[in-house]
């Protein structure tokens, strides 16, 4: 299972997400 590291593009805070498809990862959504 991948883990994902993501940075938001309006607060530029980085995340992590697992992601268990590809396809998922469009829904991955910064926390702020």
């Amino acid at each position: 299972m991948p883990i994902y590291e993501f940075q938001c593009q309006d607060c530029r805070r980085k995340t992590t997400a697992l992601v268990l498809s590809r396809e998922r990862i469009g829904e991955v959504r910064c926390a702020r």
